[in-house]
């Protein structure tokens, strides 16, 4: 239980701290939303049965994928 939560702190950290330091808010919707996309993945892997876990992992993945893909790939 507490990897998600500390997955998603850290993210969320970094996201506040680098937003208040450049002033953008660019840092902190990409780092909240990598940590909550990661954070939520993580949770769902450790709390799900084994034979969907599988799906925790891709549903994380693609999360991420998307963002990095069709966000930042402009």
């Amino acid at each position: 239980m507490r990897a998600p939560l500390l997955v998603l702190t850290l993210f969320w950290v970094v996201a506040i701290v680098l937003w208040q330091a450049k002033g953008s808010l660019f840092f902190l919707f990409n780092f909240g939303y990598i940590g909550t996309a990661v954070g939520v993945g993580i949770g769902l892997y450790i709390f799900l049965p084994r034979e969907k876990k599988p799906a925790a992992r891709r549903l994380a993945q693609l999360l991420v994928g998307l963002y990095l893909f069709g966000f930042l790939g402009q």
